[in-house]
């Protein structure tokens, strides 16, 4: 799943459909920053991927989307 925001954060609650959750943890992956950041030379890392991981309660994520963000979940997943 990958969702990018406009210019405030939202929380939300991410229900995947068509496969159950088999694990209690996912990787999320966000990539953000303001809304001019660039990297440069001087800067290459201004806007970088921070990876870490969140709970899965059932088949339901809580999230808090960043504004100018792209996030990426990884859930393991059945059919």
């Amino acid at each position: 799943m990958k969702m990018r925001l406009p210019t405030r954060s939202r929380r939300c609650t991410c229900r995947p459909t068509g496969c159950a959750a088999r694990c209690s943890r996912a990787r999320r992956i966000t990539l953000a920053g303001g809304g001019d950041d660039i990297n440069d030379l001087d800067h290459p890392d201004r806007v970088a991927p921070v990876e870490d991981s969140l709970a899965v309660t059932g088949s339901e994520v809580e999230l808090v989307l960043k504004p100018f963000s792209l996030m990426i979940l990884r859930i393991k997943a059945s059919r």
